[in-house]
């Protein structure tokens, strides 16, 4: 159970890894030129807000998994 909760862990970092490059437009999704619009508008929008999110639940995330390690030291 351990090692589930971990791996748990590890993707929402990435997860949350995904959505600040998004944010700070190193990575925008879409197949198309119709869909990366839509995301560039998005981004537009609400980039300060989602690299903020993004730069917390980053923060969160990696003290989760550092107490985790810590806790199977012990």
């Amino acid at each position: 159970m351990e090692i589930f909760s971990l791996i748990i862990e590890l993707l929402i970092l990435t997860f949350a890894l995904f959505i600040y490059l998004f944010a700070a437009g190193f990575y925008t999704p879409g197949k198309n030129k119709a869909d990366r619009a839509k995301f560039e508008a998005f981004r537009g929008k609400n980039g300060r807000l989602l690299r903020l999110l993004a730069l917390a639940l980053l923060a969160i995330m990696a003290v989760n998994i550092y107490l985790h390690l810590v806790q199977w030291h012990h």
